[in-house]
């Protein structure tokens, strides 16, 4: 299957995967689909999506932050630095978006499969993070063939711009442009004639 090929071309590394999760889809493992820019995070089955439903954007913000240093510890004070910013209360904040988010990844606070907690430091991502591609991201979401047919008539339009800064198809538009408005003006100037003679 081409999907499970794309999903096992390999792990990105933190650099690559810390220039953009924000925009990109991501998957956790071979279980979890994470779409950013929606706050949507998906349940995948066998390569399919099973079930999706949003989350509030300040846990998308906790789980980015975990994603984009995966299998690494990332300290409580930088999270409540990057996602709250400082914010008194914070702390309580924190530890409530991670219980949310053990909930929506289906983890289990004893058994720590998803996020695992490191006493009085932070927090770890076990899964590992793979971004995916347009391309692979709307063969999951069943999409593939609604992004084809839109990178079509995408093109199509482009390339219709294109030939219209060339000086001889701009004159020939432009030319037939003119005659189609003149022979609809005739028949707009018939038509209200004959239904004023009527």
């Amino acid at each position: 299957m081409e999907i499970t090929q794309n999903l096992q071309d390999g792990i990105h590394t933190s650099a690559q995967i810390k220039k953009g999760l924000k925009e990109q889809a991501f998957l956790l493992g071979y279980d979890f689909l994470v779409y950013p820019p929606t706050h949507e995070i998906a349940i995948l089955e066998g390569f399919e999506v099973k079930h999706s439903f949003k989350v509030e954007p300040r846990l998308m913000q906790v789980l980015i932050c975990l994603a984009e240093d995966a299998g690494n510890l990332v300290p409580r004070s930088e999270l409540i630095k990057k996602v709250w910013n400082n914010y008194g209360g914070a702390e309580e904040g924190l530890m409530q978006a991670i219980s949310k988010l053990r909930k929506f990844l289906l983890d289990d606070a004893r058994q720590q499969q998803v996020i695992q907690t490191i006493p009085k430091k932070g927090y770890r991502l076990v899964p590992a993070v793979k971004i995916l591609d347009k391309k692979t991201l709307a063969k999951l979401q069943g999409t593939e063939g609604e992004e084809i047919r839109k990178e079509e008539k995408l093109g199509a339009f482009t390339g219709f711009i294109e030939r219209l800064t060339r000086p001889r198809f701009f004159l020939a538009f432009l030319f037939l442009s003119v005659v189609v408005i003149f022979i609809l003006s005739i028949l707009s100037y018939m038509s209200f004639w004959i239904a004023v003679a009527l």
